[in-house]
């Protein structure tokens, strides 16, 4: 929760003046969007064949599917787990005015609803331009709904190489467009009165949060077997970024100036930001086609940490990829 305190005159302003407490809740959200996955990378004559360059295609069985779970920030609730208010009209202003001694107890249901693709694809160019150095460059793209969604990365990779195994540690910053429709509530508390007047919003757009992911990779690599297995553990952050409430739902609703444009406001936000710490696994095998071609097959099971109240939660998605080291 961020809160902005004001010295003590401008408060006593502000208390002549009608100011308010303004405090906003997050009451339900709808993200569309993949899960964010760290790259998988085979060390296995990289300094020979220097430049990777690998189209990857993934997929859901089963198809499109979401998970549904809780995000802290939402507003007090009645005890049947709804919101309640009343709905004031004077000539043809209607307002809304949270219901007097109804909203007294923490929610407890699932206000996130998170829509993965059934499939997405992308490429990865990898370029190893030191030792035990590479570059770790990557795009891909999903469509949800007819919505299209790119996806960005850039990263490092340190990496050693035996006879017969090789491990490589890779991190770096991943840029994921997500698209989103959530369901805001604004509590105006005049400093002077009982009860709190009542603002809903809703909005939709696309957001492109930045965040870190970090992996670990271990893959066979003796020439003289028929095929080689790989074994990965990833990390991944996926947030959403926050946004400010824009949009007014229902029906024109008077707002006082003071929300936005007042010096002595002070503002309660209760919502959280949409977080979710992704635990990567992913085995798989692959095989060499000739020098330059080599065939991966894996699936990557992914485990969030932080939803709360979340179904499902894990999720399997698996994946082909094709390096090509010209």
């Amino acid at each position: 929760m961020k809160a902005y305190r004001i010295p003590l005159i401008p408060w006593l302003v502000c208390v002549l003046a009608g100011c308010s407490d303004y405090t906003l809740y997050l009451q339900d959200v709808h993200v569309k969007g993949p899960i964010s996955q760290p790259p998988v990378p085979i060390t296995d004559g990289n300094q020979e064949k220097p430049l990777k360059i690998s189209p990857h295609f993934s997929f859901v069985p089963g198809g499109a599917r979401n998970l549904r779970g809780r995000m802290d920030g939402h507003s007090p609730v009645g005890t049947d787990g709804m919101y309640h208010v009343d709905t004031l009209v004077n000539g043809t202003t209607v307002s809304f005015r949270e219901h007097a001694g109804a909203n007294t107890l923490g929610y407890a249901g699932q206000n996130l609803t998170w829509d993965q693709p059934s499939a997405s694809l992308g490429l990865n160019l990898d370029y190893t331009f030191a030792k035990h150095w590479a570059l770790s460059l990557g795009a891909d793209y999903c469509s949800i709904d007819g919505e299209g969604l790119w996806g960005y990365r850039a990263g490092l990779g340190i990496f050693s190489e035996g006879p017969n195994y090789a491990i490589r540690f890779d991190g770096g910053v991943r840029f994921q467009q997500l698209g989103y429709d959530a369901l805001t509530v604004v509590v105006a508390e005049p400093w002077a009165s009982d009860g709190g007047n009542v603002t809903f919003f809703h909005d939709r757009g696309k957001s492109t949060p930045v965040d870190l992911y970090g992996s670990l990779t271990f893959n066979s690599r003796n020439p003289n077997w028929p095929a080689h297995f790989f074994i990965q553990l990833g990390l991944s952050k996926q947030s959403l970024a926050k946004f400010k409430p824009a949009t007014v739902d229902l029906v024109p609703v008077y707002l006082p100036a003071p929300v936005f444009l007042f010096p002595f406001v002070v503002v309660h936000d209760e919502r959280a930001q949409f977080s979710s710490t992704v635990v990567v696994f992913t085995p798989g095998i692959y095989f060499k086609m000739d020098e330059s071609t080599t065939v991966l097959l894996g699936i990557r099971i992914n485990l969030q940490t932080e939803i709360l109240s979340s179904s499902p939660d894990a999720v399997a998605i698996p994946f082909v990829q094709v390096d090509f080291a010209p």
